[in-house]
């Protein structure tokens, strides 16, 4: 094949790539942290470790844009409307009291029907509190 036929289709293989490889240097610690997280399984590939953080950036970033930057102008347009730190803290922490007694709920009652089944104990399962009710009507139901 000649240069320039060649020089041609270097020129279309390379407008349809859509990806590029990179060579990047990291410290030790974060080298291991990448490792760790591709051994554990999360991750095939470092690569994919490098995307899913460029996209979790991507998504804090949209979420500062759209959502924290709004709310910060309105809050310096009326800071009568804005709630003290305080009781945010209260807000997060009885949720967090909601939640935890959800999901000692739900380990409580799939170990009980775990035991039940099998004579050892699951591991605690989070349902969502629609299925945790269905998932109860389904356990108070009579054999057929």
């Amino acid at each position: 094949m000649s240069n320039r036929i060649q020089s041609y289709w270097d020129g279309i293989l390379e407008d349809m790539r859509t990806t590029q490889q990179f060579s990047i240097t990291l410290s030790l610690d974060m080298a291991d942290a990448v490792e760790r997280k591709v051994k554990s399984g999360a991750y095939a590939s470092v690569s994919e470790v490098v995307r899913a953080l460029l996209e979790r950036d991507a998504a804090v970033e949209r979420w500062l844009r759209e959502e924290v930057v709004p709310d910060h102008q309105e809050y310096l347009a009326d800071p009568t409307k804005g709630v003290p730190a305080d009781a945010v803290l209260k807000s997060i922490q009885v949720a967090a009291r909601r939640t935890q007694t959800r999901v000692i709920f739900s380990w409580r009652s799939s170990s009980r029907r775990s035991l039940n089944a099998t004579s050892t104990p699951s591991h605690p399962v989070h349902h969502h509190p629609r299925q945790r009710s269905q998932a109860k009507s389904a356990r108070c139901r009579s054999p057929q």
